[in-house]
């Protein structure tokens, strides 16, 4: 019961320590920040988001609208003037306004945006059009018909409308493209190898801590130090994940985070000199860049021994059970380390 109690409050000290420190708290919230910035570019850049609103029971309409998820994505407002107001503060390109009677196309109304906007309107516009023609053709076709004196006395206009489409006959050419080579060779996750990135340097972080109070004859255990480093990361890295909407697997979050603790409780019970675990770091961030982003050994295969004693690549490319092993080795080591230095 001791001992319980003394690891609580060693991992409360470390962690009333590391918060203390001004240029890791604004580590902690930087990742989260810059994945929220990028999150926004990113949603800017994918495409652009236009407004509906409906005066009248438009249902058909707006469901085939917002089923475009391509170049265009389709905002349903419940409020006319929220709307405009989205499109003049350019949260939409732009939008429009479907009347009571969604047969009348010609009395939708556009509210164009500004810039580039006013090309997405009318990319914007053949897409509306489109849908609601595809529905209400036939009575889109009556009321141009009755607007423009064209004499309809045909009763079953809408049986003859339909008749007349599907008679007419069409065509379309498929031209079959050349196949892509299939790989094996697992895509880049950008997003994932900053967050191993950010951890391995977590644990570095804590081993600092756990140096400089062995020096000075205070030994917490450089485990407890170390631990809540990786762990306050850790909170860090899952956070940005979900801002970018990367839904993180948590049991290779945590696997990994333990072949971490593993690794800087070997490199704390070698290193003397605190300053060489904040030296390293740069090296960890271009080697996590090289081997898990660049992928230098697809290009040289003379790396390749390199790459698979990196503990980020078990992280972000290999299986668990693999990841789960070097992981466990770490542990193993870096305990028995700490325990008969």
């Amino acid at each position: 019961m001791k001992y319980i109690k003394n690891f609580f409050e060693n991992i409360l000290i470390y962690t009333k320590r590391i918060l203390g420190h001004p240029g890791i708290v604004l580590l902690l919230f930087c990742m989260p920040l810059l994945a929220l910035v990028f999150n926004t570019y990113i949603n800017k850049a994918e495409g652009a988001f236009v407004g509906i609103y409906a005066e009248g029971n438009a249902d058909e309409v707006i469901a085939d609208l917002v089923k475009n998820t391509d170049a265009i994505t389709f905002r349903v407002y419940t409020d006319k003037e929220q709307m405009k107001l989205d499109v003049e503060t350019q949260l939409l390109e732009c939008a429009f306004i479907l009347p009571e009677n969604v047969a009348d196309i010609e009395n939708m109304q556009i509210i164009n945006g500004e810039g580039y906007a006013a090309v997405l309107t009318e990319v914007s516009k053949e897409a509306v059009f489109a849908s609601v023609l595809k529905i209400y053709g036939d009575k889109a076709a009556l009321s141009f018909a009755k607007k423009s004196n064209i004499g309809i006395v045909d009763d079953n206009f809408e049986s003859s409308y339909l008749k007349y489409v599907e008679s007419t006959p069409s065509s379309v050419t498929f031209e079959e493209a050349p196949a892509r080579p299939e790989t094996s060779t697992p895509k880049r996750n950008i997003p994932l190898c900053v967050c191993a990135m950010l951890l391995i340097c977590a644990g570095l972080i804590g081993t600092t801590f756990a140096i400089k109070d062995k020096k000075i004859g205070v030994n917490f255990g450089a485990g407890s130090c170390i631990a809540v480093s990786v762990v306050l990361f850790l909170i860090s890295a899952l956070v940005s994940l979900y801002i970018l909407d990367k839904k993180p697997d948590h049991i290779r979050f945590l696997i990994f985070c333990a072949g971490i603790w593993g690794g800087s409780m070997i490199f704390a019970g070698f290193v003397k000199n605190e300053k060489i675990a904040w030296i390293i770091m740069p090296l960890v961030i271009m080697t996590v860049f090289l081997f898990d982003i660049v992928r230098i050994s697809n290009i040289s295969p003379a790396f390749l021994p390199i790459e698979k004693i990196l503990l980020s690549h078990y992280f972000i490319y290999e299986k668990t059970l693999n990841l789960t092993g070097f992981s466990g080795v770490l542990c193993i080591l870096g305990t028995l380390k700490q325990k008969y230095r």
